[in-house]
């Protein structure tokens, strides 16, 4: 199966993601053992390739097979921020900063949180990291609902990505040109040093930073209301001090950019061409809010040293791939939250199909283009509102199918019937032998496929869609997320929780938990929700919210008394982290959370 944004071979050497920060001696994961009769379905014959999993460091272990429908203690492994020497900032405060910035993302609703664009963004990053050799520090990156074009890489090793810079993007070797650049500021430590430098502010006031920048984005009142109460809270800190870089940590950006780019095949003069384009729009790192003047700034000084650097380095052809071109549209959609933007959408995506049209401001018409286009237009039908009635919502859904038909033709796949993969099932039973069915498309044109059949009401042809996506022989932990989410999608949260509880076996991470919980919640499992609720909120360092939804869980009426007895030794886990957490920050003069709560 060509799947290009979520391949097995491509997530050997991911990034890891997001590994918990925790109070000393206390583990602050969960491990989640495979639930009653789940090895039986068809995804969970395939054990994972390796790669490591969004927050994890080292690759996960096997998955246990045994029978414990319950969660239970864990190791998470940190992420690797430095050496503590490397810096004035201590590996263990800067871990605590990003923990924090990691709560505040979690609650920014301007926070894709899609397990599809996700997974494209940490291959490309494991791919542009991977240069870094042994010193690669953690990494973790988040695609964010907003227009500016932006990409900003925080303390810890955390990145943003915009939808705007997203949008904006001529190709994959323009998005990996910023993201390298970004990547630069991370390895070389720049933030570190700057919060390092400014001795009488307290770290945790660099959260609140964070939420007012993001709250600044919102441009609603609300969003100026958190904004200045995160600023009061700063103790003088000074936004510009920490976050805006000097030139010569650009300079130094930069060039470590341009080596990663050069050893990823990528061609280098894609850094070039990027910035001059997002320069002469004026908007390249400008917030919308009042408080952040350029943090990158692009003079025309600095782009001419990064010209000078590129004429050492032998040219190549620019990159670019069906996975960027997916990757792409799903963004472009996903930010298009109206009805008026989605009308506009598919206007850039109609005129994106013309072949042999070079319209000013668009990239060229190329069969990748093209694919991408069409995905587009598939997406923009699927993300109307279903009506209730059949007809309407089989229109819309045939109406996608015809899209991703031609989204697969361009890009060079024959259309996946499901009346081959049943005709596959057949023969397969008269083999006597479990075989995985053989589809061509990517895995993203399989899901929104199984989404349009659903609209048509041929719920069994979408199901065989998603779990024909899911024979590849292995299932990197990022392709389960994004599986489940397929499930989710067409109303079989049955199948999406089976999935999602294998996943977490592997590798425990926070969004994961989150989607169960939703999926517990159609599922009419109450207990269940909170209690996944209650994990999700513990693995972002939410101590306070997930003791209240594990208790809630505790008073839901008709608990038997397993049951009964594993939430209450979840609960003094719990509160056992919460209690050391609070002594810490109590010793370091910081606030606890309930007391940040307040401050809110």
């Amino acid at each position: 199966m060509t799947f290009p944004l979520l391949r097995l071979s491509d997530f050997s050497g991911s990034t890891s993601r997001r590994a918990l920060p925790r109070p000393r001696a206390l583990v602050c994961a969960l491990a989640l053992a495979a639930w009653p009769g789940l090895m039986s379905t068809p995804w969970a014959q395939s054990q994972p390739t390796g790669s490591p999993g969004r927050f994890s460091g080292t690759p996960p272990a096997t998955a246990p097979r045994e029978e414990a429908p319950l969660p239970r203690p864990a190791t998470a492994p940190l992420p690797n921020l430095g050496s503590p020497d490397a810096a004035d900032l201590p590996a263990s405060e800067e871990r605590r900063i990003l923990r924090d910035l990691r709560r505040e993302l979690a609650r920014y609703p301007d926070n894709f949180a899609d397990p599809e664009l996700n997974a494209y963004l940490d291959h490309l990053i494991a791919k542009l990291a991977a240069g870094l050799g042994t010193s690669r520090p953690h990494l973790e990156i988040y695609a964010l609902r907003d227009p500016v074009l932006n990409a900003f890489a925080m303390p810890g090793g955390l990145m943003g990505v915009n939808s705007g810079l997203i949008t904006a993007a001529g190709n994959e070797n323009e998005l990996a040109g910023v993201l390298a650049h970004e990547i630069g500021h991370v390895e070389q430590r720049h933030i570190a040093r700057s919060i390092a430098n400014q001795k009488s502010a307290g770290l945790w006031t660099l959260a609140g930073l964070a939420l007012a920048i993001l709250a600044a984005r919102s441009g609603t009142s609300s969003g100026d209301n958190v904004m200045q109460a995160a600023i009061a809270g700063s103790q003088g800190l000074s936004v510009s001090q920490v976050l805006a870089f000097s030139r010569d940590a650009e300079r130094e950006a930069d060039r470590v950019g341009l080596r990663l780019l050069t050893e990823a095949g990528y061609d280098v003069s894609g850094m070039v061409s990027v910035f001059q384009r997002l320069q002469a729009q004026g908007r390249l790192y400008e917030s919308t809010g009042p408080i952040i003047p350029s943090t990158h700034p692009l003079t025309t000084e600095r782009i001419a040293d990064i010209q000078n650097r590129t004429r050492l380095i032998p040219p190549r052809p620019p990159v670019d791939t069906l996975a960027f071109r997916l990757f792409q549209a799903r963004a472009m959609v996903l930010a298009a939250q109206t009805a008026d933007a989605r009308l506009q959408l598919r206007k850039v995506f109609d005129a994106r199909m013309q072949p042999g049209v070079q319209i000013p401001g668009e990239p060229e018409a190329t069969a990748f283009v093209r694919a991408g286009a069409a995905y587009g237009l598939a997406l923009i039908e699927l993300a109307e509102p279903k009506t209730g009635t059949q007809a309407t919502d089989a229109a819309s859904g045939q109406r996608a199918l015809t899209q991703l038909d031609r989204a697969a033709k361009e890009a060079g796949f024959a259309p996946t019937a499901p009346g081959s993969l049943q005709a596959q099932a057949a023969q397969a039973g008269k083999l006597g032998a479990a075989r995985p069915m053989l589809v061509a498309e990517p895995a993203q044109l399989l899901f929104a496929r199984a989404r349009a059949l659903s609209r048509l009401g041929r719920q069994a042809d979408a199901v065989a869609l998603i779990q024909a996506a899911g024979d590849s022989g292995g299932m990197p932990l990022l392709f389960r997320d994004a599986m489940a989410q397929a499930f989710l999608d067409i109303n079989e949260a049955g199948q999406a929780a089976a999935i999602l509880r294998l996943r977490l076996a592997q590798q425990p991470d926070p969004a994961p938990w989150l989607v169960l919980a939703r999926c517990y919640a159609e599922l009419g499992d109450k207990p269940g929700q909170l209690r996944a609720q209650a994990e999700h909120y513990f693995m972002i360092g939410a101590f306070g919210s997930a003791l209240q939804s594990m208790e809630a869980a505790r008073k839901t009426p008709g608990l038997d008394a397993i049951t009964l007895s594993q939430i209450d030794a979840r609960l003094r886990e719990m509160r056992d982290a919460k209690r050391i957490e609070d002594e810490e920050l109590k010793k370091r003069g910081e606030p606890t959370e309930e007391q940040r709560e307040r401050q809110r």
